[in-house]
């Protein structure tokens, strides 16, 4: 099977060369050739590099969507009382707070 994220970008790919009027091309990508395009390459960095975003919003969202972050009773026993935004800050400008480490 295919890799999801080379599936997606050769359809990414796939659309805009039927725009460019190279639908010969796009069905070539769309039926597993054309990995070799400039335009399937540049699609596939930027898939990438969007599903990469994409889990670590996830992922922080996640830990906010949690109930145990923002605990019961006493508020500074939460962790959310600590983190004021800190992990969704961190996020937004590009880190992975959450990520797994390998240590």
């Amino acid at each position: 099977m295919a890799n999801p994220t080379l599936l997606k970008a050769r359809a990414i790919v796939a659309a805009h060369l039927v725009d460019a009027g190279r639908r010969s091309d796009a069905d070539l990508v769309l039926h597993g050739g054309g990995d070799d395009f400039p335009e399937t390459l540049v699609a596939l960095c930027a898939v990438r590099d969007a599903l990469a975003t994409l889990s670590r919003f996830e992922r922080t969202l996640a830990t906010y969507a949690d109930g145990d972050f923002w605990g019961e009773g006493d508020c500074h026993a939460a962790l959310a009382f600590h983190d004021r935004g800190a992990f969704a800050r961190a996020t937004l400008a590009g880190d992975d707070p959450l990520a797994a480490t390998t240590e």
